[in-house]
């Protein structure tokens, strides 16, 4: 096995009723925000990284990469970039101005950065680009890369558990504590001190997504029929009245009385049944299952299929739900009785997290976005676009490249430029994409 310089190796062995929509304003796409009728006052820019947004784009170049219709599955690692109209041969790790790369050369699966200052990031990785199955079960050997935020490649863990579909990870002093699913389809809890410890694999088998809530050691999890909830390492409920395929799961933290932010802290062991939280499991017949904390099912929301994908944004309180059959994304507005939804974006989201009161967007389609979103309507900014042909990607940046290789009305038919996972850093932000290319966008 080829070893990177620099890294360590860690190998670990362990015994193993219907609702209509109410389709709100659009978000636009803008690269300043245009002055208010106030006078004197401008609305505050999106853009938060340090790129040249001046240039010409070579349209020509660019064409080969807009794609109209079906393209050719990844077969091999990307070979070559282009980056500022000018092919690059590519090699591990690559650094501009305001932006570095790393080319891990296998397919990325999973992301996670423990906290803003971290010393590492975790990034799992699997041989070979083509998709599978997720209800394909797998226990070959595999690992995860820890890459600092110079992204640097500095230590690989070896594990005999198949690859790493997901991790989470959390910062305790000098201790990252960890969760990750394999893809032989258990949850395994690990802490890592530049080498693994304390392993255990959690009380649940044929699990294919997870989500976690820290504060209370609780895990939400599903195998695609059935919801688990996890506290520590043993299950402590079941709710098996699913109908269809889970699509997605979601936790929502409600805020403390007094507190509508959602950023106010909370007490760290309460018991389950105790917490504010609320659980949410999206099916692909489009209905919305709710649950309270006791684990207990509430009134459900019903909506057309093609809801693949849904996530609470604690610090902004916005469950969100992403319709991939017709490339929109909405919030989800349930208080009460009340129950509707209002398009909040039109494109789909592969990933998001929350960045203060504003939110950071990753698409199907390459691109990384900044967005400012109210009950009335969004403000959006695209920041980066990564796009591919063959095993060639072109990094778009400049406003002319941007609105060269904007994707509006085109299929997003290229799994490989799909944003894993985004995390904004001390100095950069930070996305994986599933083609192997990790990218560091310098913060203003």
């Amino acid at each position: 096995m080829f070893v990177f310089p620099g890294c360590t190796i860690v190998k670990i062995q362990l015994e193993t009723p219907l609702m209509a929509d109410d389709h709100g304003s659009e978000g636009s796409e803008q690269a300043w925000s245009a002055p208010s009728r106030t006078r004197g006052y401008r609305k505050k820019s999106l853009d938060i990284v340090r790129l040249e947004r001046a240039g010409d784009a070579d349209g020509e170049l660019l064409a080969k990469y807009k794609k109209a219709c079906a393209i050719e599955a990844m077969e091999k690692p990307i070979e070559n970039i282009v980056f500022r109209n000018r092919p690059v041969k590519i090699r591990d790790r690559m650094e501009f101005d305001n932006l570095v790369l790393h080319n891990v050369r296998k397919r990325i699966t999973a992301l996670s950065l423990p906290a803003r200052d971290s010393k590492y990031m975790f990034v799992g990785v699997k041989e070979g680009f083509r998709g599978e199955s997720t209800f394909r079960f797998s226990s070959e050997a595999s690992e995860v890369y820890l890459l600092d935020q110079e992204l640097n490649l500095r230590h690989v863990l070896s594990f005999g558990f198949g690859y790493c579909r997901r991790v989470e990870t959390r910062q305790d002093g000098s201790v990252v504590r960890c969760v990750a699913l394999f893809s032989d389809g258990f949850i395994r809890r690990f802490d890592f001190e530049e080498n693994v410890k304390n392993m255990v694999a959690v009380d649940a088998c044929g699990v294919v997504s997870f989500e976690i809530d820290w504060d209370h050691d609780l895990i939400f999890a599903t195998d695609g029929t059935t919801l688990i909830w996890i506290s520590q390492s043993s299950v402590v409920s079941v709710f098996s009245g699913v109908r269809g395929m889970i699509a997605s799961i979601a936790i929502k933290r409600k805020p403390p009385e007094g507190n509508k932010s959602g950023t106010g802290s909370m007490a760290n062991h309460s018991p389950p049944d105790k917490v504010p939280l609320e659980f949410y499991a999206l099916g692909l017949n489009g209905r919305v299952l709710r649950f309270d904390c006791r684990f207990q099912e509430r009134k459900g929301i019903s909506f057309p299929s093609g809801y693949t994908f849904i996530k609470h944004l604690a610090q902004i309180d916005t469950v969100i739900i992403v319709d991939t059959l017709n490339n929109i994304t909405k919030i989800l507005y349930d208080e009460g009785d009340s129950q509707r939804t209002s398009t909040m974006f039109n494109h789909s989201l592969s990933c998001c997290r929350s960045n203060d009161k504003r939110i950071l967007l990753g698409g199907f389609d390459g691109t990384i976005r900044h967005a400012k979103v109210n009950k009335r309507k969004s403000r959006t900014k695209t920041l980066f676009h990564l796009a591919r042909n063959g095993d060639e990607v072109v990094l778009g940046h400049s406003e002319e490249e941007l609105k060269a290789l904007d994707p509006k009305g085109r299929p997003f038919n290229d799994s490989s430029e799909r944003v894993v996972d985004l995390y904004i850093g001390r100095e950069r932000l930070f996305a994986a994409y599933e083609c192997g290319i990790i990218v560091g966008l310098t913060l203003l």
